[in-house]
C-alpha cells in the first residue's frame, strides 16, 4: 500500500510525502519520503520497488546499518546471555567476530553480498594467524559459522537483511579428526610411566581416571562420602552442568578405594589429599608434565579410552560409552 501526505513547509510550499507500507518475505516493511515535487516521490517509489525486488531493504533496515552494527548489537546481547546462562567458547567468538569486524565492518549491510563473504573466506584460508601459520579448513569454518549467527539474527530477529547471504558461499570441509582414544600400548607406557611416578597418588588416579571417565577435577575433589561401597558406584553431587549423576564402580576402582580408605589419614575427607596439606586435594601437574614431556600428553584421551573400557567390561551399553567419549574429559 502506497500513500501521498501533501504538506506546506514554513514557506507555504507544498511538500510530497510518499509513505509505502508492504509485506515482503512475510515481513511488514514500511518507508517514507518527503520531496518538494510529486514526480521525485514517485520517481523514489520506483527504485525503492525495484531494490526490494533485489533484497534490499527499505531504509531503516539494510540501508541504515553497517556490518559492525549487526556485530556490535549481537554482542551485547551474547554478553548479556553469557551473565545469565554460560555462553560456551565465548571468548573465542568474539575474537572471530572482531576479524569480522575488522574486515568488513563499515560495509552497509545493503551492499553485503555472497561474493564479498567469499572474499574473506579466501582471506582465512590464504591469510596468517597471529602466530605466522595457516588457519586449518575448521577453523575457517568457525569464522564462518560465527558470522552466518550474526547474519540470521539480522535476518529473522531485527528484520535488518532479506536473507542470511552466508547460505550461498561455499563452506571448507572439516579437517579429519584425531585419534582420541589409547592404544593398549599407550596406556601400558602410561601404566609403567605412573607408578614411576614420585607420587605414590599419580597411578590410582589413573587408574580412576581409565575406568571411569571422571574429569580431573572431579577426581582431585572425590570425597569418601561419595563412596558407595555397597553398592559399587560413586556418587558426584555437582557436575559440569550442575547436575548431579552416578558412576559406576568397577572391581578395580574399588579395590584402589578399599586400599585408599585403610591408609587414609586422620582429619582428611579427600580421598585424595595432598602430602603437605590433608584439607586441599593433591596438584598432580607436575607429575602429569613428567609423562607428558615424554610423548604422551594425556589430558583429554583418558574421557574416551575410559569409554571404550567401560564397555568392555560390560557396564555401559556401546550408545552410552559413545556419547561418554564425545562429552566427557579429563
Amino acid at each position: 500500500m502506497a500513500i501521498f501526505r501533501i504538506r506546506k513547509d514554513r514557506f507555504g510550499k507544498p511538500r510530497y510525502q510518499r509513505i509505502i507500507r508492504v509485506m515482503h518475505n512475510g515481513k511488514l516493511i514500511s518507508a517514507s519520503k518527503t520531496y518538494s515535487s510529486k514526480r521525485k516521490a514517485l520517481r523514489w517509489e520506483r527504485e525503492f520497488y525495484a531494490n526490494l525486488s533485489k533484497g534490499i531493504v527499505s531504509r531503516g533496515g539494510s540501508q541504515s546499518k553497517r556490518v559492525c552494527d549487526a556485530i556490535q548489537r549481537y554482542c551485547e546481547q551474547l554478553i548479556a546471555d553469557n551473565e545469565k546462562c554460560k555462553v560456551k567458547n565465548l571468548r573465542n567468538i568474539l575474537q572471530q567476530l572482531n576479524w569480522w569486524k575488522k574486515e568488513i565492518g563499515e560495509i552497509w549491510l545493503c551492499r553485503l553480498s555472497p561474493q564479498i563473504l567469499t572474499d574473506c573466506r579466501n582471506r582465512l584460508e590464504n591469510g596468517d594467524t597471529v602466530s605466522g601459520k595457516k588457519r586449518s579448513p575448521t577453523t575457517v569454518l568457525k569464522y564462518l559459522s560465527a558470522f552466518s549467527v550474526v547474519l540470521d539474527a539480522a535476518e529473522k530477529d531485527w528484520a535488518w537483511i532479506p536473507q542470511n547471504y552466508m547460505r550461498s558461499v561455499r563452506k571448507p570441509a572439516p579437517a579429519k579428526g584425531k585419534t582420541r582414544f589409547f592404544s593398549i600400548e599407550e596406556i601400558h607406557k602410561l601404566d609403567v610411566l605412573c607408578k614411576e611416578s614420585n607420587s605414590p597418588l599419580l597411578w590410582p588416579i589413573f587408574m580412576v581416571a581409565l575406568h571411569t571417565g571422571m574429569r580431573k577435577s572431579e577426581i582431585l575433589s572425590l570425597r569418601f562420602e561419595n563412596l558407595h561401597f555397597d553398592r559399587h558406584e560413586i556418587y558426584l553431587p555437582t557436575s559440569k552442568n550442575g547436575q548431579p549423576r552416578v558412576i559406576p564402580m568397577a572391581e578395580v576402582v574399588l579395590k584402589i578405594f578399599c586400599a585408599l580408605a585403610k591408609g587414609s589419614h586422620v582429619g582428611s575427607d579427600f580421598v585424595f589429599p595432598a602430602p603437605t596439606n590433608q584439607k586441599k586435594p593433591v596438584d598432580i601437574y607436575e607429575f602429569m608434565g613428567t609423562c607428558s614431556q615424554q610423548g604422551k600428553y594425556f589430558r583429554r584421551n583418558f574421557s574416551h579410552a575410559s569409554a571404550y573400557s567401560l564397555y568392555d567390561s560390560g557396564q555401559i551399553g556401546r550408545s552410552y560409552g559413545s556419547g561418554l567419549s564425545d562429552c566427557w574429559s579429563f
